[in-house]
């Protein structure tokens, strides 16, 4: 049966059905997105012969007609969207693939037709160029079709995962340092996936955009559009983490204030950018150009460039900029950040022809590394010659030990980094005007435990050399006092100070401070109780000698008593605890023996003699070490 039908077919009419699916088979092939360029010229050529065959003249005719009545309804199409200028994509996605298979039938007609040789048909030349011109029109369309997807159905957002925790922190101002303003941002690092930055029902209709004008020789308007619409989002993803597009002279010349909220604001889209968006745009422009090889990386790159080198250039200018002390925690934030997304830089930028952004970066942390020791060493450095030509009036806590003290306890927050950064970095630990001394305290093996120590050792001698300009010799060993105190409270009060000092560092000052405070009881009190010695009295024996002797030494020892309180009633102990303590300690040294003195003296001198009792001086010794000096009320009207 087979054979009786097959031999009804006429062999020519076999060859016909042939050659066309011959060309059906050559035009589905040439709608391969992977088809090179060699490629589609071979099948254009054997599409030529093809048509060329004497079998197939004869269907020339009524192969145009078909052709040309299949270009009028996709012209149709085009040109009554065109007519309307409303958007395609907000029409759903029905209306856009009707438009795009209207596209398709145009580029298929204009294949067909180029290669049937119009030169001897003029009507057959003439649609050819109608309809390169409708295709124009339509790519035109779907480059506009293109930005408005990526314009209206874009998405910003920041990860919960990566968000922040701030502190401030105020130095004390002490001479030429100034207040300190820090963020500090998470460490821990936190993987994050990437997310669409296009809503997901239009990531289809941008790939399916792309294949058409990629098959019809417009990629590169495609990716025109494409890239510019991506490159801005991601200029208003760093606007909108408040990341502002600054020249190199512009942030060199703004005021700390200002510069440290850019540091705090280039930390944030640092991490955000590098560690989320980049990575998120990266798989865009996977979703819709891989299919067309190495343009995927090449648009991710375009797009991504700018906003990189946005964030180097800043960091190009605080690198260059003056090494202040209190730019150091930010730029300890900057190194952290940079450090953590270090890897994720590498992983977004692996192709070679991004290599040079990685080596950027690269060498941009290098830079901050080599900043933040230069930073330290100009903080080191202004702790060791803040000179003062002025003695400290009252002996309280100097603002440059409030200030070391709070900017050691920042750095704290800082160890990991810091101990990175200053790993092979040298200390010299024995501070010269301490060595001589003898006051060098063991070495320790951390490098934020060595140049904390060591500080303090220089901090220590420059309140020594502050000392001296005091001219009583008591009020240096309150001086002393007080900001040895101060600083072992605040190492005492901070679990990472702690660490860093140890309960050993802690002891041997609080054995210094207590010193202080008995040299102080002696410098003070000395002359006042050698006043009360009995070297001239012998018990038992009551002259009118003894007697006016007593009388002296009782007027003379309320004389000096007197002097002291005026001077040091206005001097201060801030702390409430070391205040009390020395009361109490020149109350049992000075009180005390007042009180034996007038008990030994008792038959010799009458109440009207004594112008103070051990009681009111007792009283009286609380009101030293305030902060404002007093004078004694007269004694009869004390004791009413």
């Amino acid at each position: 049966m087979g054979e009786r039908v097959a031999s009804d077919v006429p062999s020519c009419e076999m060859e016909r059905h042939l050659l066309a699916a011959a060309e059906h088979l050559l035009m589905a092939l040439k709608e391969s997105p992977n088809l090179s360029g060699d490629a589609r010229r071979v099948i254009s050529d054997l599409q030529s012969r093809l048509l060329a065959k004497p079998m197939l003249r004869e269907r020339r005719e009524e192969f145009f007609e078909e052709t040309e009545e299949r270009l009028n309804r996709s012209e149709k199409e085009i040109m009554d969207w065109e007519a309307s200028r409303l958007m395609i994509c907000e029409s759903g996605e029905a209306k856009c693939n009707e438009y795009l298979e209207a596209v398709v039938e145009i580029r298929r007609s204009i294949e067909v037709l180029g290669n049937v040789d119009p030169s001897r048909i003029v009507r057959q030349k003439e649609t050819v160029l109608r309809a390169d011109r409708v295709l124009e029109v339509a790519m035109s369309r779907l480059e506009e079709e293109v930005k408005c997807i990526l314009g209206r159905y874009k998405q910003t957002y920041v990860p919960r995962s990566m968000s922040f925790r701030s502190t401030t922190t105020n130095l004390a101002s002490g001479e030429s340092f100034s207040s300190l303003e820090d963020v500090v941002v998470d460490s821990p690092r936190q993987e994050v996936k990437a997310a669409d930055l296009i809503q997901p029902d239009m990531i289809p209709v941008l790939k399916s955009i792309a294949k058409v004008m990629f098959n019809s020789d417009h990629g590169q308007e495609f990716c025109r559009a494409f890239i510019g619409a991506r490159r801005d989002a991601l200029h208003e993803y760093l606007a909108g983490l408040e990341m502002k597009q600054l020249s190199i002279e512009e942030i060199l010349g703004l005021k700390w204030d200002v510069l440290s909220l850019e540091i705090r604001n280039w930390v944030r889209a640092m991490r955000i950018v590098t560690g989320f968006y980049l990575m998120s745009e990266q798989n865009l422009c996977n979703q819709i150009l891989a299919e067309f090889g190495e343009i995927a990386s090449a648009a991710f790159l375009d797009i991504s460039k700018s906003s990189a080198l946005t964030l180097l250039n800043f960091g190009e200018a605080i690198v260059m900029s003056s090494h202040r002390p209190e730019k150091l925690f930010g730029v300890l934030n900057m190194y952290e950040v940079l450090a953590d997304r270090l890897i994720n830089i590498d992983t977004l930028f692996s192709e070679e022809e991004c290599s040079f952004i990685r080596v950027e970066f690269h060498n941009f942390l290098a830079a901050l590394g080599n900043y933040a020791r230069a930073t330290f060493s100009e903080f080191r450095e202004g702790v060791e010659s803040n000179r003062s030509q002025k003695p400290f009036p009252k002996g309280g806590v100097h603002p440059l030990t409030s200030y070391v003290m709070n900017y050691i306890r920042t750095l704290c927050a800082y160890r990991t980094t810091f101990d990175v950064i200053f790993r092979d970095e040298q200390v010299c630990f024995m501070c010269p005007p301490l060595a001589a001394k003898g006051m060098v305290e063991d070495e320790p093996t951390s490098p934020l435990d060595r140049h904390s120590k060591s500080i303090l050792l220089v901090l220590e001698a420059n309140l020594r050399e502050k000392s001296i300009l005091l001219e009583q010799n008591a009020l240096k060993h309150i001086f002393l006092m007080n900001n040895i105190c101060y600083m072992v409270d605040k190492v005492k009060g901070c679990d990472d100070l702690r660490r860093c000092f140890g309960d050993e560092w802690i002891r041997k000052q609080i054995a210094k401070y207590q010193q202080n405070a008995t040299s102080y009881l002696r410098a003070t009190w000395s002359c006042a109780l050698t006043i009360l010695r009995e070297s001239d009295y012998s018990p038992g024996s009551s002259t009118s000698n003894t007697r006016t002797r007593a009388r002296e030494k009782c007027r003379a020892f309320c004389l000096a008593f007197e002097e002291v309180y005026k001077l040091q009633t206005g001097w201060v102990i801030p702390n409430p605890q070391l205040r009390s303590d020395l009361q109490i300690a020149t109350s049992q040294k000075v009180i005390t023996g007042y009180r034996a003195f007038l008990g030994m003296h008792k038959t010799d001198i009458d109440d009207k003699y004594i112008k103070y009792t051990a009681d009111d001086l007792e009283d009286l010794t609380l009101d030293f070490f305030e902060g404002s000096n007093r004078s004694l009320p007269r004694a009869k009207s004390r004791r009413k």
